[in-house]
């Protein structure tokens, strides 16, 4: 199965016009392949899949459960309003969408923290796309990706969870990524 996302129906999609999409269409263009990923049976090729659904779609929740509605994954609502998939072939990664879609958080229970920015960093560079790793005063690493939907995206590398935490070797880390406009 291939996947249509274009640049131009993101676009589209988030009512993106004239500076707004030509900012952002590099980054379209680069990221939409990795969406292949998340039909593959590899896990690397999954997470890059749904980190780059969550940089594509964070924002735009119809757009992200239309991403996210494929026969290989399974789909629940664990509270009212959020949606959680998770790829048969992968049972340790979930992707969680938040009510309005602002928040889309991908987590994998079987990396640590460091080993998932190593995931982050290597999705996007797969994608040619330049994301920095910053760490915050309370020493979590965020990667920040600028000029994204007119605004900045910013992805918090910690550890999954209620009560999250910066650093630990303990499996169970996530990604979520938030929209700032």
């Amino acid at each position: 199965m291939t996947l249509m996302f274009k640049p131009a129906f993101l676009a589209a999609t988030l009512g993106l016009t004239g500076a707004a999409f030509a900012d952002s269409d590099a980054s379209f263009a680069q990221m939409t392949p990795l969406l292949e990923g998340l039909k593959s049976i590899g896990e690397p090729e999954i997470m890059s899949g749904a980190i780059a659904a969550c940089y594509l779609g964070t924002g735009n929740r119809a757009m992200l459960e239309e991403m996210m509605a494929l026969d290989d994954w399974e789909v629940y609502e664990p509270y009212d309003g959020v949606l959680a998939y998770t790829p048969f072939v992968a049972p340790n990664l979930i992707v969680t969408v938040y009510a309005d879609g602002e928040l889309c958080d991908v987590e994998n229970t079987a990396l640590t923290i460091t080993q998932m920015q190593d995931a982050v960093i290597a999705a996007f560079d797969k994608a040619g796309v330049f994301v920095e790793l910053q760490e915050e005063d309370t020493g979590c690493y965020v990667a920040l990706v600028e000029d994204w939907h007119d605004g900045t995206l910013v992805g918090r590398i910690n550890s999954n969870g209620q009560d999250p935490v910066c650093f630990s070797d303990v499996p169970g880390a996530s990604i979520r990524f938030e929209a700032f406009r």
